[in-house]
């Protein structure tokens, strides 16, 4: 009898088309471009369309920060769980969630990635080590580099998607602060995904 057969690799697509042109960035009617205004903590307008000039949607706090070149933390909750978005002068170079479905190992557990075995064996080694997982999964073949970062921005594509579709919420923004344990980075423009988010928000809408 042949063993449990290992996921086939394939190519790695990202859902977000890269360089979006900074004009079609304004379907959305967001009021803030690179403005300089300061974000430090407040709460989301409760839809990526607020009418209120004084309601900061969640597209325009990713401007703000983007336009801004902001390094920093960015940490968002809404009561069920909090999700942070990492930025290096504007861009985004990673991202965490509290939500199990979004850890990295389930997130390729459930592209295909990664079997269930493979996913166990790298956390009893991280559990021993402490080294990252996405590292522990390239060390033992079990993903490429190339394949890992693109999952990666896969990854934070996808939790920053959900952030549009939350209802309500609250921000706070440690600019300079960056975690203290060691990352994995990608680079991940705001302008690249905005689109995409508003474009799944407004499918959402439709639906309902």
């Amino acid at each position: 009898l042949e063993g449990p057969t290992e996921p086939r690799a394939r190519p790695c697509k990202r859902r977000v088309p890269r360089h979006v042109p900074p004009a079609e960035l304004d379907p959305a009617g967001r009021r803030v471009q690179e403005t300089g205004e300061q974000v430090e903590q407040g709460r989301l307008a409760g839809s990526v369309r607020a009418d209120d000039s004084d309601e900061l949607t969640f597209p325009d706090l990713l401007q703000l920060l983007s336009g801004g070149r902001k390094t920093g933390t960015l940490t968002l909750r809404n009561g069920q769980h909090v999700k942070q978005i990492f930025f290096k002068d504007g861009e985004i170079i990673s991202s965490s969630s509290d939500d199990p479905a979004e850890y990295l190992g389930q997130f390729l557990l459930s592209q295909g990635r990664i079997s269930e075995d493979q996913l166990k064996k790298a956390l009893d080694i991280q559990a021993r080590t402490g080294v990252l997982i996405g590292k522990i999964l390239v060390m033992v073949g079990a993903v490429s580099d190339e394949d890992l970062n693109c999952m990666l921005t896969r990854k934070a594509e996808e939790t920053i998607f959900g952030l549009f579709l939350w209802d309500d919420g609250t921000f706070a923004f440690e600019e300079g602060v960056l975690p203290a344990q060691q990352m994995i980075t990608i680079s991940l423009r705001v302008q690249d995904i905005l689109l995409e988010g508003v474009k799944a928000y407004d499918d959402l809408q439709r639906i309902r």
